[in-house]
């Protein structure tokens, strides 16, 4: 039997009125790349319930191997 542990950082930064979502970072391996994916309409609970692109985002990138 194996355990595998691993964290994800999620950062996000919102508008004073919370209308906007400026950034949403989520980081699973601070020593890979980063990239950088722009969307329009982003879900504003973006902290604890991601939306489904989101989801779908992070799928693929994960899949890539070369990004965390």
């Amino acid at each position: 039997m194996e355990t595998i542990k691993s964290t994800l950082k999620t950062e996000a930064i919102f508008s004073d009125d919370k209308q906007h979502r400026y950034l949403l970072k989520k980081t699973w391996n601070s020593e890979k790349q980063s990239i950088t994916i722009i969307t329009m309409y982003p879900h504003y609970d973006g902290i604890l319930n991601i939306d489904l692109t989101t989801q779908l985002i992070m799928n693929k990138v994960s899949e890539m191997d070369a990004f965390g």
